[in-house]
């Protein structure tokens, strides 16, 4: 770490001799195993290397930012020149802010990388999933684990150091019956150990028997408005389509943001409550501190309904005379609710299980359409057939107040935490 430390500092250092009032530095280094499986096969077991200097200065009002992978001596200067030369080029603008309150804070996550069980648990799921679920194809596969030191400071006396190890796993797979195959289905999980099986991690059994039950489809018959179950990944989905185009500060600032009169106010249905929270239990190698190294914190955007606080960082917030958000982060929670989703589904007549959304960004008035992948047909309170691509549209602001109930189960994927969120009054068709 010291050495990452030497190299962001004199990085720094160089940047206010050369007139800067404000620079930081985050410098990265990082190590990554990776065990890939293709088709069912194990075809891949490499370690690769990276490293990563970002700095940033503000001169003058003006605001330079910059990468670059190079950390030799000539490699560190030609970066802090060429963030010189950005910052002299952009436009003034008196809303930059750089943390200029000193603050240490060192922070330590995870393990280090075990090869051995990467490969035990790979090998353990690929059985697992050829024993339970034998029409289900592993297309592919990546374990990997990722052990990182990263240094972030400025020349106000902020310093944050930060350590690092955890696993991701993303796996894609298909249902195959003869000539017949399902759509894709995929999901990436952030963990910080193997302990357990793989086929046991949040979610994991599920994806599994859609991707075999959506081998056999059959379309959605007619046309109107019906109950819709919102699977946790659809239902984040919605939900960052909502807060960008609702309460974000690039949406206040071009002034597009329906609830930018809301703040305080009864939004949407009393039983959704959100936050970003780097801190809670669930997440994986969290968002520490924001872009404008403020030390992070987590917040609630939406409390029993009532919109609690926009998402804005401090270069928004500046222009608009607000407060901005403890962190950058993007760690969402959605609280879970108090019913089933068995409930859920036995009190929908005729309704639809969307698993995937694919759609465009909604409008800015929070109007979406697209199409409902890997869904499901529900009728007289069961799941009775797998849908081919069907159509779905509506509001997003009308879908978040016609809430029937939200789910007790949730999803973890490392960065965020979700349930099953039923709504009603979404049009639906088929294609």
């Amino acid at each position: 770490m010291e050495n990452i430390f030497k190299l962001a500092e004199n990085a720094v250092n160089e940047l206010v001799k050369n007139g800067s009032g404000s620079a930081s530095a985050s410098c990265y280094k990082g190590e990554l195993n990776e065990l890939n499986v293709d088709a069912d096969e194990f075809s891949l077991l490499r370690t690769t290397f990276d490293s990563t200097l970002s700095l940033s200065c503000i001169k003058q009002n003006r605001k330079g930012s910059v990468s670059g992978n190079d950390l030799s001596e000539e490699g560190v200067k030609a970066l802090v020149d060429e963030c010189l030369l950005s910052s002299d080029s952009a436009p003034e603008d008196s809303a930059w802010e750089m943390c200029s309150t000193p603050n240490k804070k060192e922070y330590s996550f995870g393990t280090p990388c075990n090869k051995d069980k990467m490969f035990e648990r790979a090998e353990e799921f690929l059985l697992n999933v050829k024993k339970e679920y034998p029409l289900v194809t592993l297309e592919q596969m990546i374990i990997s684990h990722c052990q990182s030191s990263n240094i972030y400071l400025n020349n106000h006396g902020v310093r944050y150091d930060t350590s690092c190890g955890f696993y991701h796993i993303m796996i894609t797979v298909l249902g195959r019956e003869g000539e017949k195959s399902s759509s894709m289905s995929y999901c990436s999980r952030r963990l910080y150990d193997l302990d357990k099986p793989i086929i046991e991690i949040s979610g994991l059994r599920q994806l599994i028997s859609s991707a075999e039950k959506q081998i056999h489809t059959v379309p959605f018959v007619g046309k109107g408005e019906y109950p819709v179950i919102l699977a946790p990944d659809t239902a984040g989905e919605f939900v960052y389509y909502a807060l960008s185009n609702f309460a974000s500060g690039g949406s206040l600032l071009s002034g597009t943001a329906i609830w930018k009169d809301k703040l305080g106010k009864d939004v949407v249905d009393k039983r959704i409550n959100i936050s970003i929270d780097p801190f809670h239990p669930s997440i994986v190698s969290p968002t520490l501190y924001t872009s404008e190294g403020y030390e992070a914190k987590g917040y609630d955007i939406i409390k029993d309904g009532m919109l609690n606080s926009f998402i804005i960082d401090r270069y928004h917030a500046n222009k608009l005379g607000m407060e901005a958000s403890p962190t950058d982060g993007s760690e969402a929670i959605i609280a879970p609710g108090d019913t089933s989703l068995v409930d859920l589904i036995s009190g929908i007549d005729k309704g639809i299980l969307v698993e995937r959304f694919s759609g465009g960004m909604p409008a800015i008035d929070g109007e979406f359409s697209g199409v409902a992948k890997n869904a499901f047909l529900i009728e007289k309170g069961k799941i009775t057939s797998a849908l081919s691509e069907t159509m779905i549209s509506g509001n997003l602001e009308k879908l978040f107040n016609s809430i029937i109930g939200i789910s007790k189960e949730t999803i973890e994927d490392g960065g965020s935490s979700k349930p099953y969120m039923a709504v009603d009054g979404i049009t639906v068709s088929g294609v």
